[in-house]
């Protein structure tokens, strides 16, 4: 230990000081952090509880920053045996018929909500619809998915039916 062998007792105090200082600062850091980050609440809401092949469906999807700082993010749906609509309003980013991203910027304590259109596909046994969040930026974001933050729907002989 040549290091150890060359510090007077005081230089190691010192050292030790320092090195504690920096972790306190780190975790304070962090603290503030946590504290201080976006925080996004999302769901599905104004879902029917029966829905039918073909005809256009609509659902809301919400949004709520409970935290301190703005959260620019994209909330992502994803359609297994369902096709998104285009009746669905203008902005969005659609890589295909069962992948579409929604970009919001939502300040502290905003929430804002999206009326968004999709159809059931022909000749399956039900079909799933999934939110999920991407973040935007940088800055700190805690992602909480709210229930019902996804559908699946079974067909039964006569209609689809949301299945909890």
């Amino acid at each position: 230990m040549i290091l150890g062998n060359s510090l007077n007792k005081y230089q190691k105090l010192s050292l030790a000081i320092l090195a504690i200082g920096a972790l306190i600062a780190y975790s304070a850091y962090q603290l503030n952090v946590q504290t201080n980050q976006a925080s996004i609440d999302y769901w599905i809401s104004n879902y029917n509880n029966y829905c039918f092949e073909g005809e256009n469906q609509p659902i809301t999807i919400n949004c709520k920053n409970g935290g301190k700082m703005d959260g620019d993010f994209n909330i992502v749906l994803t359609l297994v045996n369902a096709t998104f609509s285009t009746q669905t309003e203008k902005p969005y980013t659609n890589f295909n018929d069962t992948l579409v991203k929604f970009r919001w910027i939502l300040h502290e304590g905003e929430s804002a909500n999206r009326l968004v259109y999709f159809s059931v596909d022909k000749d399956v046994s039900g079909f799933l619809l999934m939110l999920s969040l991407e973040k935007n930026d940088q800055n700190p974001l805690k992602n909480n998915p709210m229930y019902p933050w996804n559908l699946r729907y079974e067909w039964t002989g006569q209609n689809f039916e949301l299945v909890e």
